[in-house]
């Protein structure tokens, strides 16, 4: 799992949570896929919470090796200042 993302972020997987700072990486780590196929993720930036998006199945193929990766969105967020950014996205790509 790697924050390809120039903010801090908090994410939640399936209800395991992690704080990765910009450039940060964790891992490998063991997850084990939902039984349903329904896995939830949650990137919530740390400096402005307000600001994130969540998904929810089909985030993963199957069983395999992956690397999750924290990028920049076409959708954007809007700073203290009222000026628009780029939001938080995800990638998944086999490891």
């Amino acid at each position: 799992m790697a924050n390809d993302y120039t903010h801090a972020v908090t994410l939640k997987l399936s209800g395991r949570q992690f704080t990765l700072a910009p450039g940060q990486q964790q891992g490998p780590f063991e997850y084990a896929l939902e039984a349903n196929g329904n896995d939830t993720l949650e990137i919530i930036l740390v400096g402005l919470p307000e600001c994130g998006l969540g998904d929810a199945g089909g985030i993963f193929a199957g069983p395999g090796r992956y690397r999750l990766a924290v990028v920049a969105s076409r959708g954007a967020c809007t700073n203290a200042d009222g000026q628009p950014f780029p939001g938080p996205a995800f990638t998944v790509k086999p490891a």
